[in-house]
């Protein structure tokens, strides 16, 4: 019976160690866990800034562009609203068979 004791006091001892050693692992892992989330979200906070960027920049891009021709026809239209206006057609582009 003696044998049985024993055996039973170095599977508490190893089941402890092991104990132990799952503890250890775990520590490491939710050490790890915690850098890659900081990591994570310094990533995303900067990606959202960057795309914050391009869009502000897109939009005033595109302000520009689609806003100055409808001023210079309104322009334009206010001239000849006026009778001041010049009647004549200006062709910018290549294309003259449209002019």
């Amino acid at each position: 019976m003696a044998s049985a004791g024993v055996y039973f006091i170095n599977a508490r001892d190893a089941l402890y160690q092991l104990s132990i050693i799952n503890e250890s692992f775990a520590n490491e892992l939710m050490i790890e866990n915690e850098q890659t989330y900081s990591n994570t979200t310094i990533v995303l906070i900067t990606l959202l800034v960057i795309t914050l960027i391009a869009a502000i920049i897109i939009i005033i891009f595109l302000n520009k562009m689609i806003t100055k021709p409808i001023l210079s026809v309104n322009k334009q239209l206010e001239e000849i609203a006026d009778g001041e206006g010049d009647l004549t057609i200006s062709c910018n582009g290549g294309d003259f068979s449209i002019c």
